[in-house]
């Protein structure tokens, strides 16, 4: 492709791990399934089995904590392909390809659920988080987005407010919880 532009290749898996080819940066074109869209990041289905989340908001370390997580647990996350960045207008650009899971999002899903499924899927993601949190507590190498007493632990769809806060170092935080 002539003219496309360079960028950084952050990580990238070994090519036995993953499918070839792994789509770039220069490979989104627009015509990509769009996912879901927020402030400063976008999310794309891109031939069939990638995912490629991307933005000026998105963060280099949200990839990397997918990356230990799926190593150093059985809590479920999608793989992670690839992370590129580059310099774009609006600033630093990370680009995290990932694995497709095919389904429909809890925040597509939730309205349409019933108290108990939503208590039990809240019960699973405590348990998952409590995990976590509880790694985290004993020096775990695994950072969170920690903003204005917030956090974000990134994934795929987003769970309702109505979900659980948390206790962070002895403060409970609001956590805005994204999940597969």
């Amino acid at each position: 492709m002539s003219g496309a532009a360079s960028y950084d290749m952050l990580f990238v898996e070994q090519p036995q791990n993953c499918p070839i080819p792994l789509p770039t940066p220069n490979d989104i074109d627009g015509s990509e399934a769009l996912l879901n869209e927020s402030s400063g990041s976008r999310l794309v289905r891109i031939q069939q089995r990638f995912v490629m989340k991307y933005g000026a908001h998105v963060r280099p370390i949200e990839a990397y904590n997918m990356l230990y997580v799926a190593k150093s647990t059985a809590v479920p996350v999608p793989k992670v392909y690839a992370i590129y960045q580059r310099r774009e207008k609006q600033g630093l650009v990370t680009y995290i390809v990932m694995q497709y899971v095919q389904g429909t999002t809890l925040l597509n899903l939730w309205g349409s659920l019933g108290q108990a499924r939503k208590t039990s899927i809240a019960k699973t993601l405590r348990t998952y988080f409590k995990y976590i949190f509880t790694k985290l507590a004993s020096g775990w190498p695994i950072r969170l987005g920690i903003t204005n007493m917030s956090c974000q632990l990134s994934f795929v769809g987003m769970v309702p407010p109505s979900l659980p806060t948390m206790t962070f170092r002895g403060r409970t935080s609001w956590c805005r919880i994204m999940v597969l």
